[in-house]
């Protein structure tokens, strides 16, 4: 009866192995599988969150925005209508820097102040006007009483810029490149006048 137990039992643990070796392959590719399903719920999490994200809010006028530096203020934002022929007395070539009525030239008092301990770039190419209803359009900055150069630590510096752009309604937004971070500042200017048929006709005439 002893023998024959300890047959019984060493036949069940023979017939075990196999069985167990089996789990034993199966298991990391169980593992595999189950780290391969949490990865997907991790990136259609993530991809949710960034569709949803809300966009960073957009500043006004008047209103401080931070910077990677301190901040930046736009204080005042002119809508300069442009000359008609008459207004030049027909003289409309070989003036510089002239906007005729059927454009107008957005100027802009901005104010940067450095509150760090650094030194910061400045450049007039760090500002851009964008029309949010047309994204590719970019309005490249006509004129800036800034060169480039360096905005020194604990201190600001105040510039006017202007950019010319259709009179056709549009709304402008003015785009800052943070030269900190290389992150985007964007301040909402309002839109122009649409310049009217009877100030064309003086325009050609």
């Amino acid at each position: 009866m002893t023998i024959n137990k300890n047959i019984l039992t060493l036949s069940k643990v023979g017939n075990s192995s196999p069985s167990a070796y089996s789990r034993a392959r199966v298991l990391p590719l169980y593992l595999l599988v189950v780290l391969v399903i949490l990865l997907m719920v991790w990136g259609s999490s993530l991809a949710y969150k960034t569709l949803n994200q809300k966009p960073a809010q957009i500043s006004g006028i008047n209103q401080p925005v931070e910077t990677s530096f301190g901040s930046i203020i736009v204080s005042e934002a002119d809508d300069l209508i442009g000359l008609t022929s008459q207004d030049l007395a027909g003289v409309t070539h070989g003036i510089q820097n002239l906007v005729l009525v059927d454009k107008t030239q957005i100027q802009l008092t901005v104010a940067l102040l450095n509150r760090s301990g650094q030194k910061i770039s400045i450049s007039p190419k760090q500002f851009t006007l964008v029309n949010p209803e047309n994204a590719g359009e970019v309005i490249l900055i006509s004129n800036a009483t800034i060169r480039d150069g360096e905005l020194q630590p604990r201190s600001n510096i105040e510039a006017t810029l202007s950019f010319v752009v259709p009179r056709d309604g549009a709304s402008y937004i003015l785009q800052f490149l943070d030269p900190g971070n290389d992150q985007i500042v964007e301040i909402d200017l309002g839109g122009v006048d649409v310049v009217s048929d009877e100030e064309l006709s003086k325009l050609h005439h």
